[in-house]
């Protein structure tokens, strides 16, 4: 499992609580706008939850989204429009 965030306290969280559960995971500090990152069709599940509450423009995100999740891929994730 790969975890992003631009939160280095969210992702240490993300990283004690791995660990205290026995789980394996990678962790990356970076923009949702951008997955530079990751190599097209990385990704065979991405769950993504409630990103437009943090981005002005959610276009970029999506577009991302595409990109690294796989032709038969699964995106799970919510929208709310405020």
């Amino acid at each position: 499992m790969t975890v992003l965030d631009n939160s280095p306290r969210q992702l240490a969280q993300d990283r004690f609580v791995a660990e205290r559960d026995g789980l394996s995971i990678i962790t990356v500090e970076g923009d949702m706008r951008d997955l530079s990152m990751f190599s097209n069709q990385s990704f065979g599940l991405i769950f993504h939850p409630v990103p437009n509450l943090f981005v002005p423009d959610i276009r970029p995100v999506w577009r991302e989204t595409f990109r690294v999740l796989r032709r038969e891929g699964v995106l799970l994730g919510a929208s709310i429009i405020l």
